[in-house]
């Protein structure tokens, strides 16, 4: 490429040519015929000059594929778990709900939505008092929850679990 005015350059499958500054990727094949991803930035030195950094990200990639797969495979097991499971943060907000839990109380969006809205008011006290209660010597603690669903009463067997960070939180 050095002695190559840069603008003549372009990448297959783009029309964008490398004078414009950025970053591309493009996909070409070794003498050996393997397949490899390559990653192109450009930046302006000034002076009608710039300068390209050819990256291979092959690995990269394939890593973010198979994180993708496995992603999709973990999420694919909660969703068809028959158990309702659902997991919130400090303020008892949903952060996750799987299908059982949003078929059961017939809901199609839990954000926004609190755990504690499913706790009928006169057990909210002693819920938030056992959750607080999980420590990382005690990170599980298992009762037996009433919840409200169509205005009424069911008892529920559930299993909480605390998971702190690096800094016990």
């Amino acid at each position: 490429i050095i002695g190559f005015p840069i603008i003549t350059l372009s990448f297959p499958g783009n029309d964008k040519k490398i004078g414009s500054l950025g970053e591309y990727q493009f996909s070409i094949k070794t003498s050996s015929n393997t397949p490899v991803i390559v990653q192109v930035t450009s930046n302006d030195l000034g002076d009608n000059k710039k300068i390209l950094i050819l990256s291979d990200i092959s690995l990269f990639k394939s890593n973010e594929e198979l994180l993708d797969s496995a992603r999709q495979k973990y999420q694919n097991i909660l969703n068809n778990n028959i158990d309702m499971l659902c997991c919130y943060d400090v303020n008892f907000m949903i952060t996750y709900a799987n299908q059982a839990f949003m078929e059961y109380f017939d809901i199609r969006d839990y954000n926004h939505l609190s755990i504690i809205d499913f706790i009928p008011d006169v057990d909210k006290e002693m819920f938030s008092k056992n959750i607080r209660n999980l420590t990382n010597e005690k990170p599980v603690n298992r009762s037996l929850y009433r919840s409200v669903f169509d205005d009424k009463i069911r008892w529920q067997d559930w299993i909480d679990r605390v998971v702190f960070d690096d800094k016990n939180q």
